[in-house]
């Protein structure tokens, strides 16, 4: 412009009327740049007062699903907690003769689930933005908070850590001794307050210097054979010895029913859970070959209590840790605990 206003002013010199036509020219460019100038700022304006409106409303409405969906992450810890009460309501609802003991049937989707304390989970359902997946080239501060939302509401904490007993057939427990058998004996309460003893069966083999630990669970009708003549409760070397031919012959005529049959094997009830917590009176035992086997199709799930991890069956499936605050985790996934 400046360039233009010095031609103008070089080649209209001779004339007046002419510099002054010129000079009327260079009006134009400035009204046009200040117009401009004065449009950029409303635009600017408008666009600032709308991201702050998109922002408010947005904001109103991630808020209102993140509500949705921490009412949905109450509910479910509400039921599971329900379902899976500790060990001392399930004493207290057995003195009460609770309607609910007993009440956990093999059609339910949380049978032989045994609670081991309380830890988290994922949500029972999904949550997902409308653009989950979508790539972008530039960050989003309302996509953000969308996403920023989907992550903190994917677990949900404090609600019972169960052990499903149904899935695994071989489980170790390791680490300090007593820890190790308060917290067995908490999963027997969860057990045995749950499920009717026509559906679960619990064998017991202990060294005898564990007597006074374990003997009280003699009382359980878990443990009695279907006659209600034999106890499957072992404290020495001879009564573990004749438990486990006994039991021997019953896993192998289950095993025979099932070879040769056709589809997906049947998990046969009643589903028994022994709780081996001597190596010395069981590693020279034949069942012990059945026991490490993971076949399902013999309706059986095995607690080895062997201390530490140099002890268990190479075959074990998954391990609970008493002494990092109680874990769990498949033997596979250690780097995956909860």
């Amino acid at each position: 412009t400046g360039a233009m206003f010095a031609a103008n002013m070089a080649a209209g010199a001779a004339s007046p009327a002419l510099l002054a036509a010129r000079a009327a020219s260079l009006v134009s460019p400035v009204v046009s740049m200040a117009s401009q100038s004065g449009s950029e700022k409303q635009r600017k304006v408008k666009s600032e007062q709308y991201e702050q409106q998109r922002m408010e409303k947005y904001g109103q409405y991630i808020n209102e699903q993140k509500a949705r969906i921490e009412a949905v992450a109450a509910l479910q810890r509400d039921i599971l907690t329900r379902e899976n009460p500790p060990a001392r309501d399930g004493l207290e609802g057995l003195s009460q003769l609770s309607r609910s003991l007993w009440e956990r049937g093999s059609a339910d989707r949380d049978f032989l689930d045994v609670r081991l304390g309380m830890g988290y989970e994922k949500l029972c359902v999904q949550v997902k933005s409308r653009e989950d997946g979508a790539f972008h080239m530039e960050s989003d501060e309302v996509k953000e908070l969308a996403e920023r939302i989907i992550e903190e509401t994917r677990i949900v904490d404090n609600v019972p850590a169960r052990l499903p007993l149904g899935r695994y057939s071989t489980v170790s427990v390791i680490g300090d001794r007593s820890r190790m058998i308060r917290l067995v004996k908490n999963m027997l309460v969860s057990l045995t307050f749950a499920h009717c003893f026509e559906d679960v069966r619990i064998v017991g083999i202990f060294d005898k210097e564990e007597r006074k630990q374990w003997e009280a669970i003699r009382w359980l009708p878990h443990l009695w054979d279907e006659n209600r003549q034999f106890r499957f409760l072992a404290f020495d070397r001879d009564s573990a010895h004749r438990l486990c031919d006994l039991l021997t012959d019953m896993l192998k005529s289950r095993q025979k029913e099932q070879t040769g049959g056709y589809g997906k094997p049947v998990s046969p009830l009643p589903h028994y859970v022994f709780i081996l917590g001597s190596r010395a009176y069981t590693e020279k035992e034949e069942i012990m070959q059945l026991l490490t086997s993971n076949n399902p199709a013999l309706g059986v799930t095995t607690l080895f209590l062997f201390d530490d991890l140099y002890s268990l069956p190479h075959s074990c499936q998954f391990i609970v840790d008493v002494d990092n605050g109680t874990c769990g985790y498949v033997r596979d996934e250690v780097n995956n605990k909860f």
